[in-house]
C-alpha cells in the first residue's frame, strides 16, 4: 500500500503482480519502464530471487530496464549462502557486495550528495527487522544510503549490464523500506528513485539559491560510459564544462 500511494502521488501508472506471474511468463518485464520488487524479510528458506526470476531480470536490465528492490536478507541469501550464479546475479546485476548479516542499526540516511540526500528515518517499525544486511558497492555502483553507524545500507547504479551496450539502472536497498512508519521519508525515497529512473522530472524543491559556484560529485563514479555532473552558479550564465582523464587529456 505505501508503494502504491507514493508512486501514484507522482501520477505514475502502477500495476501490482505476484512474482510467480513474472517467473511463468504471464507478465513481461519488458512492458514496464521500471520495476519495484519487494522482498521484505524473505531469506534463504523462501528464496529471495529464484533462478528463473534472476534470468528474467538479467534480460530486463540488459535491455535498459530500471529495477528497484528492497529487502533485509537479499545479500545473505544470494551472496553469502547462494550458488555461484546467485552471487553473480547479486554482484553484477544488483551491483552489491554482501558484508555482514547484521548492520547493527535501525536508522538509515541518504549519503550527502547522493540520490537520497536529505532522507533519514528509522526502520523496523511497521514490522520487526532485526538483521538488515550490511552491503558495499560492486562493479561500478555507489553506496547511496548508510545506517546510523555509517555501514552501507544500499547502492545505486546507472549503466550497461552484462555484455549489453544499453544503459539500465538499479537501486538495491539492504533493508525492507516498508518497515519505516515515516511515510513522508518513504515517499521521498520513492520519488528520488523515480527521478533516478527518469520516470519523472528531477525536482528542485530542496535546492537553495546558490551564493557562488559549486561543482558537485558526479554520479555514478567511477563510470563507463556515462555519468551525471551537477553544478550551481549564482546567476544565469553560459558555462563551459571540460572533462579530463587521469592522464590530463581533455
Amino acid at each position: 500500500v505505501p508503494y502504491l500511494r507514493a508512486l501514484a502521488a507522482d501520477s505514475l501508472v502502477v500495476t501490482t503482480v505476484k512474482n510467480s506471474l513474472v517467473a511463468d511468463g504471464t507478465i513481461l518485464l519488458s512492458e514496464y519502464d521500471a520495476v519495484f520488487w519487494l522482498v521484505g524479510d524473505e531469506s534463504t528458506a523462501q528464496e529471495t530471487f529464484s533462478a528463473t526470476e534472476q534470468e528474467k531480470l538479467k534480460t530486463y536490465l540488459e535491455e535498459g530496464g530500471a529495477f528497484f528492490t528492497s529487502g533485509g536478507e537479499i545479500g545473505y541469501d544470494l551472496d553469502f549462502r547462494g550458488t555461484a550464479s546467485d552471487k553473480q546475479f547479486y554482484n553484477e546485476y544488483l551491483k552489491s557486495k554482501y558484508l555482514a548479516d547484521n548492520a547493527g542499526s535501525a536508522v538509515v540516511a541518504g549519503i550527502s550528495g547522493g540520490i537520497f540526500n536529505g532522507t533519514s528515518f528509522s526502520i523496523g517499525q511497521t514490522y520487526e527487522e532485526d538483521y538488515p544486511d550490511e552491503v558495499g558497492a560492486f562493479s561500478g555502483s555507489s553506496v547511496v544510503m548508510n545506517y546510523g553507524n555509517n555501514k552501507g545500507a544500499g547502492v545505486a547504479y546507472y549503466g550497461p549490464f552484462g555484455t549489453s551496450s544499453v544503459s539500465g539502472a538499479v537501486i538495491c536497498l539492504a533493508f525492507p523500506l516498508e518497515t519505516t512508519a515515516n511515510f513522508e521519508m518513504f515517499s521521498r525515497v520513492i520519488k528520488k528513485a523515480s527521478e533516478f529512473f527518469r520516470l519523472i522530472p528531477v525536482s528542485v524543491e530542496d535546492e537553495d539559491v546558490p551564493s557562488g559556484f559549486a561543482l558537485h560529485q558526479n554520479f555514478p563514479n567511477p563510470f563507463n560510459p556515462e555519468t551525471e555532473i551537477r553544478f550551481t552558479v549564482p546567476t544565469n550564465s553560459f558555462v563551459t564544462l571540460t572533462l579530463y582523464d587521469i592522464l590530463g587529456r581533455e
